[in-house]
Formats: C-alpha cells, sequence, structure tokens
C-alpha cells in the first residue's frame, strides 16, 4: 500500500503538499440549543491514583422554547448520577464522549434550568499529573491543567466548544501541602486536618469560554505584586523562587502598554503566572491564570539568546485577545493567535525600538516561509481540517501576525489604532469570526477593506517579488520594473498591495509609496541625479518574497547607509555572493564591528563565513569579541563553515570549553559538526554533560555529532534517549539519530530499532522527538508505527505531528526515488555516450564504403 503511494505521489508529480486532505471534515460552528450561563466545579484530585472526583452543576438556559434533552461534552467519564436542581434524578445516556440528559419535562426559552453531574474519572488528556518515578525521582508531585482545543471535557462535563461564555467556579481539594489555583478571585481556603487536604474555592465572575478553565496544584515559591490595583501574582516550581523577579522583571510593563494600546485596562480580577513541569506547550492563556513551562525561568547566562519575553506577552496579549475576545470557532483561530502573536512584537517595539520590533517581524515572517515551503499553503481562515489541533500551525500564528502589520501600513498609525479600540469595544465578551474584524475596521475608519481580506485571509500564499531598476540621465527618471513571480493558481492570486520604495540620491533618501497590483509593471519616480541604491519595502511591511540583484557598489552603500535592519541585512546576504574581494570583505568587517545593531553584525558574520576565503576568515575573529552572545553564536556558525580548517576549529574548541553564555557554547559545538574536523568528536563528547539551561549545550553537541556522519555517533548519542534526561535533551537525541539515518543509510535499521519505542514513551516531549526523528530519517518502514502515533496518542498535537510525519517521509521516499531515477538516466546516457564514441568510425566506413571502394580500384 505504501510503495503504491510512493509511486503514484511519484509519477503524477504530486509534490503539491496539502493541508487538508478531501477526506478530512468541513468545520462549523456548532449549533446551540442551549446556553450555559455557570458552571460550578466541586472536585478533588487523587495524585497518586491520578483520579478526579466530583460534580460539575450547570445552570441552563434553553434558546428555544420545549427542549426536552441535552447533549454535554465528556470524554472516557465514569458518570455516576445526573440530578436536577431540586435533587431529582435525570436518565441519560453516555457514550464515553457524549452525555445525553433527558430533562424529564420541556422548557421555554430562557427558563433556567439546573444539572447537577456526579463523576469520577482519570484523564489521559486535559489534567496531567506529574509526580516522581523510579527515572526521575526528584520530580515534584503537580496537576495542570490544558483545555485548549476541547481537552477539559476529558475531566469535567460541560459544553465543551468555543462559542459559547459562561461565568464559573472551582471548588478543589488537594493535598494538604499544595496550593491549588484557578481562574478569578480566591474566594475560600479551608484546611481539613483529618484528611490532610486543602480545598480552594475560586471564583471567575465575568464570562468566558469553556476551554479557558484551569488549575494547577502543587508545591510554589510565589510572589506578588501590584499593577494599577491589579495583583500581579508569580508561582514557580518550590526551589526556583530566586529566579522570579529578573524572569517576569517586565510584566508590569505589558500590562501598561497593552491596556494602552487597546483602550481596555486589563478587565480582570488578577492576572497570574504559574510555572509548571512538563508543560505540553510554551503557554496557555487560561483566564486570569497563564500556564507555562519551566524553560521560561532563566538564569544570568540565557539572555539575550533565548528571552521570555515573547512568550509572556503572547499569553499576556490573550487575555485581550483570545480571552475577553474569543474566536467563534477554530476556522478563525487566528483572531487568538494571530492577534496575540502581533501585539508580542508591538511590546517590543515599545519597550526596546523600531530595530527590536523589524527584527521580531522578520524571524515572524520566516517562521511562516518555512512551514510554507517545507510542508503546505493554506487560507489563514480554514475549514477543512482532521484535528481542530491541526490549526495550530505558522499560518495561524506567524502569517497572521505578518497580515496584521501589512494592515496596520495599509490603514496607517491613527486608523489601525482607532480600528483595532473599536473592535475591541465593540465585540468585548463576545465570540468573534473575521468578517466581525472586518465589520468594526469599516464602521471606525470608513475603510472597505474586502480585497484585503480575500486575498490575505480567504487565499493562500504570498506575493514572490523581483525587482530591478534603470536611471535615465535626460529625463531624471528612475524606472522601477517590478514582477509577480508566483504561479497564480487555486488558491494563489496576484497580489494588489501598496508598497515603499526608498530612492537614495545624493546621500539623501526620499521615499515614494506605489501600488503594485499586476504581473509586471514599471513604476517612474524623480531622481536628480543618479541613485546610489534604491530599497524596495525598506521597512519590511509587506509579506514577501524578494529578488532584487545588485551590483557590489550598491550593496556596499546599501550596507553602510541604509536606516533600517532589514536592508543592511538583504545587503550582507548580497555581498556574500562575491567572492574574493577585498572591498567585500572590508565593508563586511566593518558591519560586522560597527553595525549598531546586532542582527546586522550577526548577518555580516554569516556572510564572511559564505565567502569562505583567507581573509573572510580573518575578518570574522572581530566578531569573537562582540559583546552580545548572538553575534559572537553567528561567528561560531560561520567559522564552522571552514571545513576541516584547524584555525577555525580551535577557536571552536576554546568557546566550547569556555564560552560562559549557554547559547553560544552551543552554537560553537554546532560548528565543530558542521566543520567535519577530525578532532570534532572527541571534543564535542567531552563537552556534553555541561549544566545549562534547558540542556541547551548538551542538545546543541548531540546536533553538532549527527552532523559528523559518523556511524560512531551512533552509540555516543543513543544514552541520551534514555528516561532520566532532561526531556529537551532526550527529544534533542532523537531528532539528532534521525538525522545520521538520513545521511548514514545503511545504519536506518539499527536507528529505527531505537527510536520506535519512543514512540510510546512517557513522556511527551520523547515522543514528539521519536516521531522528528523518524521523519528526518525518511523511512518508509517506520510509517506503520508513526501512524499508531497519528490515530492514538491522546495529545492532539503530536497526533497532527506524526500525521505530518508520515507525509515528510513519504516525499522524502519518492524524492530518492526520483534521485535514482536520474542517477539511472544519468549512467543510461552516459553508456550510450561511450557506445557513440566507438559507433561514428563504423558509421563512417559504413557511410563512405562505395567511395572506399572506388579509391581503391583507382589506386588498383
Amino acid at each position: 500500500m505504501e510503495s503504491f503511494l510512493f509511486c503514484r505521489a511519484y509519477h503524477l508529480g504530486a509534490f503539491d503538499k496539502v493541508f487538508a486532505e478531501d477526506s478530512a471534515p468541513d468545520h462549523f460552528p456548532r449549533d446551540r440549543t442551549f446556553n450555559v450561563r455557570h458552571v460550578r466545579l466541586d472536585v478533588a484530585i487523587d495524585q497518586p491514583n491520578r483520579e478526579v472526583r466530583g460534580t460539575s452543576t450547570l445552570l441552563l438556559t434553553p434558546v428555544n422554547d420545549g427542549l426536552r434533552d441535552i447533549e454535554l461534552d465528556g470524554e472516557s467519564l465514569h458518570v455516576r448520577k445526573v440530578t436536577d436542581g431540586e435533587g431529582r434524578s435525570l436518565d441519560f445516556d453516555y457514550d464515553g464522549s457524549k452525555l445525553k440528559v433527558r430533562l424529564g419535562r420541556a422548557y421555554k426559552a430562557d427558563a433556567e434550568l439546573s444539572l447537577k453531574v456526579a463523576y469520577d474519572c482519570r484523564p489521559r488528556k486535559g489534567m496531567f499529573f506529574v509526580r516522581p518515578t523510579k527515572e526521575y525521582p526528584k520530580r515534584p508531585w503537580m496537576v495542570w491543567t490544558q483545555g485548549e482545543q476541547e481537552d477539559n471535557r476529558a475531566w469535567f462535563p460541560s459544553y465543551d466548544a468555543p462559542n459559547q461564555r459562561m461565568t464559573s467556579e472551582v471548588v478543589v481539594t488537594v493535598d494538604e501541602k499544595q496550593l491549588a489555583i484557578s481562574n478569578g478571585r480566591l474566594m475560600k481556603e479551608k484546611h481539613d486536618e483529618a484528611r490532610k487536604t486543602r480545598t480552594y474555592h475560586w471564583l471567575q465572575d465575568i464570562p468566558h469560554v469553556n476551554y479557558l478553565i484551569t488549575v494547577v496544584s502543587g508545591e510554589f515559591d510565589r510572589l506578588e505584586e501590584m499593577w494599577d490595583g491589579v495583583p500581579l501574582q508569580y508561582y514557580v516550581p518550590k526551589g526556583e523562587g530566586p529566579k522570579i523577579k529578573d524572569t517576569f522583571r517586565y510584566l508590569p510593563s505589558m500590562m501598561t502598554f497593552f491596556s494602552k494600546v487597546t483602550g481596555l485596562k486589563y478587565p480582570w480580577a488578577k492576572y497570574a503566572e504559574a510555572v509548571v513541569r512538563d508543560f505540553t506547550f510554551g503557554g496557555m492563556e487560561n483566564t486570569t491564570l497563564t500556564v507555562l513551562v519551566d524553560n521560561c525561568l532563566v538564569d544570568p547566562y540565557t539572555r539575550p539568546d533565548y528571552r521570555p519575553e515573547g512568550l509572556f506577552a503572547h499569553e499576556l496579549a490573550h487575555q485581550w485577545f483570545g480571552d475577553y475576545l474569543t474566536t467563534r470557532s477554530w476556522n478563525d483561530l487566528w483572531l487568538n493567535e494571530g492577534f496575540a502573536s502581533y501585539f508580542d512584537p508591538l511590546w517590543f517595539e515599545a519597550e526596546f525600538g523600531a530595530d527590536e520590533f523589524h527584527w521580531v517581524m522578520h524571524e515572524t515572517a520566516n517562521g511562516y516561509f518555512e512551514e510554507e515551503a517545507r510542508a503546505y499553503r493554506r487560507p489563514i481562515v480554514a475549514t477543512k481540517y482532521h484535528d481542530n489541533e491541526d490549526m495550530l500551525d505558522a499560518h495561524t500564528y506567524n502569517k497572521a501576525a505578518c497580515v496584521l502589520h501589512m494592515m496596520r501600513f495599509v490603514l496607517g498609525e491613527e486608523l489601525w489604532w482607532k480600528a483595532i479600540r473599536h473592535y475591541v469595544k465593540r465585540h468585548g465578551l463576545g465570540n468573534v469570526e473575521t468578517n466581525d474584524l472586518k465589520e468594526a475596521i469599516a464602521e471606525a475608519t470608513g475603510r472597505n477593506l474586502d480585497r484585503f481580506f480575500e486575498q490575505w485571509y480567504y487565499k493562500a500564499g504570498h506575493p514572490e517579488f523581483e525587482a530591478s531598476w534603470k536611471y535615465d540621465d535626460k529625463t531624471k527618471l528612475v524606472a522601477l520594473t517590478v514582477k509577480q513571480k508566483q504561479e497564480v493558481k487555486d488558491l494563489t492570486p496576484l497580489f494588489s498591495t501598496p508598497v515603499e520604495v526608498e530612492i537614495h540620491a545624493n546621500g539623501k533618501p526620499r521615499r515614494e509609496r506605489i501600488e503594485v497590483s499586476r504581473p509586471e509593471q514599471t513604476f517612474f519616480v524623480e531622481s536628480s541625479a543618479k541613485p546610489d541604491t534604491v530599497l524596495f519595502d525598506p521597512d519590511n511591511w509587506i509579506l514577501k518574497k524578494l529578488t532584487f540583484e545588485k551590483p557590489k557598489l550598491e550593496f556596499l552603500y546599501q550596507l553602510k547607509n541604509a536606516k533600517t535592519i532589514i536592508p543592511r541585512m538583504q545587503a550582507c546576504e548580497g555581498l556574500s555572493k562575491i567572492l574574493k574581494d577585498d572591498d567585500v570583505v572590508e565593508a563586511l568587517q566593518k558591519a560586522l564591528t560597527s553595525d549598531p545593531y546586532f542582527a546586522v553584525r550577526r548577518a555580516a558574520a554569516r556572510a564572511l563565513g559564505e565567502i569562505r576565503t583567507d581573509e573572510a576568515k580573518a575578518a570574522l575573529m572581530a566578531g569573537l569579541k562582540d559583546k552580545d552572545s548572538r553575534v559572537r553564536r553567528g561567528t561560531y556558525e560561520a567559522l564552522g563553515r571552514f571545513r576541516e580548517d584547524d584555525d577555525a576549529f580551535q577557536v571552536l574548541t576554546k568557546a566550547w570549553r569556555e564560552e560562559k553564555m549557554y547559547y553560544a557554547a552551543g552554537s560553537a559545538a554546532m560548528a565543530m559538526g558542521t566543520s567535519r574536523h577530525p578532532k570534532a568528536f572527541d571534543t564535542i563528547v567531552k563537552g556534553l554533560d555541561r549544566p545549562s539551561h534547558v540542556g541547551t549545550i548538551t542538545r546543541s553537541g548531540l546536533m553538532g555529532l549527527a552532523e559528523l556522519r559518523d556511524p560512531k555517533v551512533i552509540e555516543a548519542i543513543r544514552p541520551y534517549t534514555k528516561a532520566g534526561g532532561h526531556p529537551f535533551v532526550r527529544l534533542s537525541a532523537c531528532l539528532a539519530l534521525g538525522k545520521l539515518g538520513d545521511y548514514l543509510e545503511d545504519k536506518r535499521d539499527a536507528i529505527r530499532d531505537i527510536l520506535e519505542p519512543l514512540l510510546r514513551d512517557d513522556d511527551y516531549r520523547t515522543r514528539i522527538g521519536a516521531v522528528q526523528g523518524l521523519g528526518a530519517m525518511g523511512d518508509a518502514k517506520a510509517i506503520p508505527e508513526i501512524r499508531k502515533v497519528a490515530t492514538e496518542d491522546s495529545i492532539g498535537t503530536l497526533r497532527r505531528l506524526a500525521r505530518r510525519t508520515i507525509k515528510q517521509v513519504q516525499d522524502k521516499v519518492a524524492e530518492r526515488a526520483k534521485k535514482v531515477e536520474q542517477q539511472e538516466e544519468l549512467d543510461k546516457l552516459k553508456d550510450e555516450n561511450r557506445e557513440h564514441r566507438h559507433r561514428p568510425h563504423k558509421r563512417c566506413t559504413n557511410q563512405f564504403k562505395p567511395a572506399t571502394k572506388g579509391r581503391t580500384s583507382l589506386l588498383k
């Protein structure tokens, strides 16, 4: 069966990757027969047995007259009893996922009724239990929940879809040593000495959606401060308290910024952040209580390479976009995630300036481009997908953030913020879809953005521009030609967008705005002299790919004089293609040592690494002195491009041993791997176990070993896949083995034997690593086991990863088959050429045979 799929894909040339096959279901907002006004959970958590026992009490009102039964969500629950508000038992049917309750009589619209469901469960998802094990004896006792997308149904029955808002109450009983945190305000705390338990009563009295209800329980170090009358609470695992102040130092600034720009002061009773062990995401924006992965905790050797501020700003922005305004269905999830992914960089802009903002947006766009090139292209608003978790991708987050950025450019600063504030005010405490935003913009600004929304939200892809220019000295005009090179078909349109162009002439820059809308256009711009350089979209407003070939002198001018960082980085990239030129090396070295922004200095280092001459290597050494570890990382990466070079390797070895910044040391190890130096294996192995943030030094070292493509690396990496190690290290070890398997065909069976059992590991991230490693290896024999993960794993994001990985493996096998066929065709041509070299003599003899006879006769 699998070989048929590969064969069919190959022969049809079907390498266009799709987001969802035709077999995927269509999704629409859920129909409602009733409204949930309030849900109260009275639950006791039994951590040793991983059980929840309690009641879920719902206050409901029918949408229409005649309501006789209701259907609630509840997955793998043991439902003991259902009663009404008077305590009368009600009949019900339960099939393991839906609880259908017969109300006993018909209820009119807006009549209030109450249901109490008594139940117990051992959740496989939604609620997670952390506890010590043989392999991890120091792991703390802890419980946390993760409701998005629709996993809260696994630990309590309710209406679990995003198009319903309710107030909530959580009364939770836990071990007396623990603190239990939930949404809203703490109403009461009770200690039962006899039972050795504590009960916490939390009330969320402003409506929110079901997936945002949460409970976190454990032993925590905590700190509280006030921001404009709102408590800011920080909870971290016991013993991590000294990291609180440094880790969360920017949160008050974020509260001020988001309250100001949205026109709505933070609307909830408190804002708490709870750091937990083994969290399955980076963070989750539960109303008033964000849950965070523990790698967000930093020390002096972590920043600026890893900064948790992006995560914190993203999750806090959700308290407005996601909690106060919530998507009506997962089809429009970008209204939650795209807004949070853009308001995070907006805070960076306010706090750190325009350069930092441009850099963050550049990286955000690259995240989308990577997914679009590697996996698939889809509209931001989608209705067809397998799991709700499929929508948690770079189109929903990254691309949507970039499209909001473009919308800001199209509307202009004043109208953009006016529109955003109107949108928040009009739809606050509501459930929204994409058209709600478009109408709010029209109401606030008078601007019709139908075309903008159609091409950017309901169509797919992005423009691929090719630009060039010429100057006419007689007319004093610059002729700028812009072509759209993307293939216009199916969902990918011909784009229409304004673009800024910056002309530098006589040392002075001047900007013009043009409107690009056709496959090819030439724009004429006045200039008193031939430009020194022409910049296309210098502030990088437009989500695009750009090809703009320029001569050396123009790139040199651009690198030195462009005011914004993206054109200077583009100049570094352009200059990296010019080899053995002293002017280029000198300019890049100057940028490496003098440019005010780290990303440009790092781009210069990487450009020198691409040039790879002795002069470039000498120039690179200046980057080793940079105070910003991110630039040193770029320098190490560039030195790794010098294959088996003793001078470069000596520098990398020193950095691996002595570099204090964790991520910079890791980059040195990666560079040693790419250098393939004969001493790299022994050098990397000796430094693998140095403690670091989230094991990043070990992880980078393992990936560096994989780059050596040496079979002996397998046994060096294997121990790091075993239980007892840091989950992120185990993930990286799996991925490193997969990369080795891609390089070493004869070792794939052995590597697959290591990775496949880890698909069933208790640790979520190890399972991710096993799937990713098998995908990187591209071994068709692994597909049956990956498919089991795609259908059986309890975590939706892992099922999604497994489905995508199966496609990745199929594509990789097909690509290899194509290369084999191309090689066979090439070999055949070589054979024919060999035959051809021998045939001409025979053909010549045959062709001129009669004439030869004639000459022979004459000679006779």
